[in-house]
């Protein structure tokens, strides 16, 4: 029987199998692990996705939320969804537009006859297999649409199924906006999508400390020393300034 351990240090689950998987060793995995993780089944091997973070969390949010916008009554967009193309081959895209299934569980493996469009987002981390090889084997299943979005470039690019094969009939690059007509309108802003994505080097912001809330203020002149040969002396009672009196004042012969 299949069995799964955590990496100590990162978490990351590493399957632990004799032989090729099969489904049923595959499906013995943790329903969060198989979905959240994107751990895929492929003719007997398991294809581990990139380790997804707040970027891609976002992007992946922005485009939900788009497609919610634009749908139209009797379909759904759901995600990250587990679809089984065929015996033995189960993908993981982000997300899936399809007619609502009642009952539907999270983790639950659905036939991919179900989808609509399939929408994978990618990064940096993605390499062939999620670029070029995954469509393929969508477009081998006969599903009708699918949309790659790229949020580190960014650039988005929508294929529909034409004799057997996914053609290109929409694409959008950096500071654009996707446009699709089928199966159903959607605009998708790039330039939103890339100003709402978080860094995922991005640094914490530093706490300001408690005494940087303006420049220190400057000390108090001095009051100016009085005059010597010009100060009016005070009266002892009053404090106020008595005037000048020329007899009291006058220089006395020594």
């Amino acid at each position: 029987m299949a069995t799964a351990e955590a990496d100590p240090g990162t978490g990351v689950l590493r399957p632990v199998h004799p032989g090729a998987w099969t489904e049923e060793a595959y499906l013995a995995l943790p329903a969060a692990d198989r979905v959240d993780r994107r751990v895929e089944l492929l003719d007997g091997s398991l294809l581990v996705a990139p380790g997804t973070g707040p970027r891609h969390a976002a992007a992946v949010a922005a485009v939900r939320a788009a497609m919610q916008a634009a749908l139209p009554p009797g379909l759904e967009v759901t995600g990250p969804v587990a679809l089984r193309l065929a015996p033995g081959r189960i993908l993981v895209p982000d997300l899936v537009v399809a007619a609502p299934v009642a009952g539907d569980e999270s983790g639950e493996v659905r036939d991919s006859s179900v989808a609509l469009v399939v929408v994978d987002v990618v990064g940096r981390g993605n390499g062939v297999a999620d670029r070029w090889f995954k469509p393929q084997l969508y477009a081998g299943c006969r599903i009708p649409y699918a949309l790659l979005v790229d949020h580190d470039e960014p650039f988005a690019v929508g294929s529909m199924l034409i004799g057997g094969r996914f053609h290109e009939y929409a694409e959008a690059g950096p500071g654009g906006v996707l446009r699709l007509d089928e199966p159903f309108a959607l605009e998708l802003d790039l330039a939103a999508l890339a100003a709402g994505a978080v860094p995922e080097d991005a640094p914490a912001a530093e706490p300001e400390p408690a005494d940087a809330a303006g420049p220190p203020e400057p000390d108090p002149e001095p009051d100016p020393e009085p005059d010597a040969g010009g100060a009016e002396a005070a009266d002892p009672g009053t404090g106020d300034p008595e005037p000048a009196d020329p007899e009291r004042d006058a220089p006395r012969p020594v």
